[in-house]
């Protein structure tokens, strides 16, 4: 079963870049041109780049993960549906940092002054979106609510991840205190809507993380770096 998942899980990851420049020309009815100069310059490298040893890791503990999450995932629900737990707003709150709109609205914002941050920021919200419509597309688990087969993985979740990540890389601690509590939000928000299984949760994560951090490497945010007596990462954010 493990083996099973990781397999699809990483051959729809292949899919979606291989297939990228031709889908997403036709959707948007772009110059093919442009989207496969965009897709060199920038998403291919921002993925080359993330498919390290740590990006690979990062999607295979994220898979490993919500297999075993999965056993828990009818416990979880009946919990965080027995009662409210959050509330109203609290609830709203969370739905909305992870709805790509906000998300890209802040990234936009961002490039306005910062320009560089901000292009890392949009990449890893576009690589998520890339990743996670192939999966939601291809393994079709039907919601807790039963409202349809887009379950798996959460959208809002992997989005909301992208965001705090691309934000923590940029800027460190300042911006990951208030962009991971809403991220944490968006988590128990996603659960208390009945949206989500448990499982679509852990794995969203591992993508979110996995994309902010290929952002942030094809930005130079985050490089390896060799010493004499071994070896770092070298993170660098602008004040």
């Amino acid at each position: 079963m493990v083996l099973w998942r990781l397999t699809n899980y990483m051959a729809i990851i292949v899919a979606t870049l291989w297939c990228f420049p031709q889908a997403f020309a036709s959707e948007l009815n772009l110059p093919n041109n442009k989207v496969q100069a965009y897709y060199k310059s920038h998403l291919r490298p921002t993925a080359v780049d993330g498919f390290d040893n740590i990006g690979i890791s990062i999607l295979v503990i994220g898979a490993i993960s919500g297999v075993l999450a999965h056993r828990y995932d009818n416990k979880i629900n009946r919990y965080f549906n027995k009662k409210e737990r959050l509330g109203g707003s609290l609830t709203d709150l969370g739905n909305s940092f992870g709805t790509r709109y906000l998300n890209l609205v802040v990234a936009g914002i961002q490039m306005i002054w910062d320009r560089s941050n901000g292009v890392a920021h949009v990449e890893s919200l576009l690589g998520t979106t890339l990743m996670v419509i192939a999966m939601k597309k291809s393994i079709h688990r039907t919601r807790p609510n039963q409202d349809n087969e887009d379950s798996f993985p959460s959208g809002h979740t992997s989005i909301a991840f992208a965001s705090s990540g691309s934000l923590s890389f940029a800027y460190g601690w300042k911006a990951a205190i208030p962009a991971y509590t809403l991220t944490s939000l968006t988590i128990l928000a996603r659960l208390e809507s009945n949206k989500h299984w448990f499982s679509d949760l852990v794995v969203a994560t591992s993508i979110g993380v996995f994309w902010a951090r290929a952002a942030g490497i094809h930005h130079h945010y985050l490089a390896p770096i060799i010493f004499k007596d071994g070896a770092g990462v070298r993170f660098t954010y602008a004040f």
